[in-house]
């Protein structure tokens, strides 16, 4: 895989992630199924894109990457099944993941 792809890859999972959360915040506040859902299946891309990034990686980069997809997991359950509010200290922690994954999955050039 070029570097280029990689990067190109690793832009559009961080695009699908933030308008995941946009999405998720929006259908909160109209009540809307069909955009939790599509905001659940973007961050849900997001999280395919990370994962097929990080292949070749050690046992604790996968670990990390499972942690954070459970967290996201967590959050999409919690948001559109119990109605709980998104708060500005999830999509902090939200931000924080991304932007962990993002630097984990940023091509290094080795292997």
């Amino acid at each position: 895989m070029t570097n280029w792809m990689a990067i190109t890859v690793l832009g559009v999972s961080a695009l699908a992630s933030a308008s995941g959360t946009i999405l998720l915040n929006y259908a909160a506040i109209v009540l809307s199924p069909a955009l939790a859902i599509l905001g659940a299946t973007l961050w849900a891309a997001s999280a395919a894109g990370f994962v097929w990034l990080a292949h070749g990686y050690d046992l604790g980069t996968l670990a990390i990457l499972t942690s954070a997809l459970g967290l996201i997991t967590v959050n999409v359950i919690g948001v559109t099944l119990f109605a709980e509010d998104i708060t500005v200290q999830k999509l902090v922690a939200l931000s924080l993941l991304i932007a962990a994954l993002t630097i984990l999955s940023w091509p290094s050039g080795h292997g």
